[in-house]
């Protein structure tokens, strides 16, 4: 099904090419997109494909990407960009630090192997780039991925509906929200100037959005109407 949907989704984008409403390079992207999730889903579909050894891959890459971060902030390697001082391999720190983010469930999942030791320096080096990196969405994402892998592993879900569990479970829910309170406080005002200005983005945008809200300022045209706005 969602092979399906995000096809229909990249054929409506390739209409709307061909009639203008939207940018060579968006299409381009959105049709390999889709072909990457079809080739990624008949691979994964394999029975004999080994899901270790993709995840080990995939957690050196990002142990290297972390070292190179490090290796930015000690002033061994030049950062990509002018503005920053660690960027990684990107000249946008946040989207190194999404890409780390995102591999943070394949290092918990190691750490029950063999390779414990190894996955758990990787993550420790992971953990370091990404507060190097001061990307907050990346910190979030970090923090719900751990919660959601634990929670499935330990069957969270069900010790929580237990109602011998019930006063336990609201005291943790208190707890929790002490902490995140306060958190959510310090994301904001640690780069309050460009959470400002992403309130002023949503506040355009949803007054951009009843002015086309059929048709739409076409694929890859909104950054141009934006600006314009």
């Amino acid at each position: 099904m969602p092979v399906l949907l995000l096809g229909l989704w990249c054929l409506y984008i390739l209409f709307g090419y061909f009639a203008g409403k939207a940018t060579q390079i968006f299409t381009i992207y959105s049709i390999a997109l889709y072909f990457l999730l079809l080739g990624s889903t008949v691979l994964f579909s394999d029975p004999e494909f080994k899901f270790s050894s993709f995840f080990i891959g995939i957690t050196i890459i990002a142990s290297f990407e972390s070292l190179y971060c490090l290796m930015q902030y000690l002033g061994f390697s030049e950062s990509r960009s002018i503005y920053y001082k660690v960027t990684g391999s990107w000249n946008n720190p946040n989207v190194t630090a999404i890409f780390l983010a995102l591999t943070v469930p394949f290092f918990l999942y190691l750490l029950r192997h063999k390779y414990k030791k190894i996955m758990l320096v990787g993550l420790v080096l992971l953990l370091a780039a990404l507060l190097l990196l001061k990307c907050r969405t990346a910190f979030i994402g970090t923090v719900l991925s751990m919660i959601v892998y634990y929670s499935l592993e330990y069957q969270f879900t069900d010790w929580a509906k237990n109602k011998k569990n019930s006063t336990s479970a609201k005291a943790l829910l208190v707890v929790g929200l002490i902490i995140i309170i306060p958190v959510c406080s310090y994301l904001y005002n640690a780069k309050k100037d460009s959470a400002d200005g992403r309130k002023f983005i949503w506040k355009l945008s949803a007054q951009m959005i009843p002015e086309k809200l059929l048709t739409g300022y076409g694929y890859g045209y909104f950054e141009k109407e934006y600006n314009l706005y």
